[in-house]
């Protein structure tokens, strides 16, 4: 865990932590995300640091990472450093489509109905089977 040890080491330490949990995390290729957060946190140390232009390259990578996994939250912290840093980036290019799917629209619709309008779609339960009239709402 040396991402984890770097975070409460001396600046000394802290510095070769982070390249090392960086290391690792690139070689393993398992989440990607950590090695994102990985840059993140060594980039906002650099910015710390006084450290400018270190400090844009990580978290400029860091962006890139979150950026392309769809991590929204983890991309803008990382845009918002990078700014902070004097860096630049793109804007976030993770959309979310403006319409639903064919599947998915009608239950949608039936979730935004008032809970009224939803009692009236749904079948009456057995009166044998006690535990289809608990799923039911209440009229």
């Amino acid at each position: 865990m040396p991402r984890s040890r770097a975070l409460v080491s001396d600046e000394d330490a802290a510095e070769s932590l982070y390249r090392e949990a960086i290391d690792r995390f690139g070689r393993a290729g398992l989440r990607v995300e950590d090695l994102g957060r990985a840059r993140l946190l060594y980039g906002e140390w650099l910015r710390r640091q006084r450290r400018r232009r270190d400090a844009r390259d990580q978290l400029g990578r860091a962006y890139e990472i979150f950026d392309s996994v769809g991590a929204a939250a983890f991309a803008e912290r990382a845009r918002t450093e990078l700014r902070a840093a004097g860096g630049h980036a793109r804007q976030q290019t993770t959309e979310t489509p403006d319409t639903l799917t064919a599947r998915i629209t009608p239950p949608a619709r039936f979730t935004l109905q008032p809970a009224r309008a939803r009692r009236q779609h749904q079948p009456p339960a057995p009166a044998s089977d006690p535990a289809a009239r608990d799923l039911l709402v209440p009229g």
